[in-house]
């Protein structure tokens, strides 16, 4: 998730550039990233705008950015809270 903010960052930029090419590669490369977490919420908000982003419907992406971001923060906070808590297990332990 280091990468989420880069990414997020390339999203906002493809908006605002009309690059559609580059806005569905960093909206699939940040959906890729959310996969792996099995983070529903933010999964469906990713896709949802990679699919306008692929239909090069810009307005309709640009609408669907404050749920991918709002999902994004969220997962952040369950993620920073996940990681606060101490492992049980001795191997994690430093």
């Amino acid at each position: 998730m280091q990468e989420s903010p880069r990414l997020l960052e390339k999203i906002e930029l493809g908006l605002a550039e009309g690059d559609g090419e580059g806005l569905e590669r960093a909206a699939h490369s940040l959906k890729g990233q959310i996969r792996c977490l099995a983070a529903p919420e933010a999964l469906s908000a990713a896709e949802k705008l990679e699919e306008r982003a692929r239909a090069r419907d810009f307005p309709a992406a640009a609408a669907a950015l404050p749920e991918l971001d709002a999902a994004m923060a969220r997962l952040d906070s369950q993620l920073q809270k996940f990681c606060e808590v101490p492992s049980e297990d001795p191997a994690c332990r430093r």
